[in-house]
């Protein structure tokens, strides 16, 4: 309830819960989200995204990218880890495939980006996990169309294309119609 546990909660942590647009209060109904937010909200005061894929996004920005012990190393791995989870359908993995200092990986468990489960490590969300998979597809230049045509037609994949749908419509719109049409005309989809 946005009343008794959203708003309570935020106000808590410092964050002035009347200056939040109503969007974003729907959206922190999810506690996942809430989570992120309160996460985002302890470095950066003025966020406001108004989806949960512009939730993750400012999640990495401002947790991720702008920590001085993660940055553009850190974000680069979990881009490369997230994307090679998809492609070899895993939902973890090992210590021995890290190749980051040991201090980065400490720090992305106590940051809630991994966790650790008996030697394996996972990402602690899911919608995370999709979001720097798509910024790996962006970052590689990928349509939409060769995205889903690089894994098997099983419904685990439904769920990052929908992000990288939304994330192309935000984007640039002609882009996003282009990339439909193509998925749509194929006869490969």
């Amino acid at each position: 309830d946005i009343d008794s546990v959203v708003k309570p909660l935020l106000a808590k942590t410092g964050v002035d819960v009347s200056a939040l647009p109503e969007e974003l209060l729907g959206l922190l109904q999810n506690p996942q989200n809430l989570s992120l937010y309160c996460k985002i909200s302890s470095v950066c005061h003025d966020a406001h995204p108004k989806t949960a894929w512009q939730l993750c996004d400012c999640f990495a920005d401002e947790v991720v990218r702008k920590d001085v012990l993660l940055g553009e190393s850190a974000i680069g791995f979990l881009e490369e880890q997230a994307s090679k989870m998809m492609s070899e359908r895993r939902d973890s993995f090992l210590y021995s495939e890290i190749r980051i200092p040991a201090e980065m990986l400490q720090r992305l468990v106590s940051q809630g980006i991994l966790f650790e489960r008996t030697g394996r490590y996972s990402f602690a969300h899911q919608t995370l996990m999709e979001n720097f998979i798509v910024h790996d597809v962006l970052k590689r230049n990928l349509s939409l169309r060769d995205f889903i045509l690089s894994h098997p037609p099983l419904p685990f994949i439904r769920p990052t294309v929908r992000v990288l749908f939304f994330h192309l419509e935000n984007q640039d719109q002609r882009k996003f119609v282009r990339q439909v049409r193509e998925v749509i005309s194929s006869d490969d989809v």
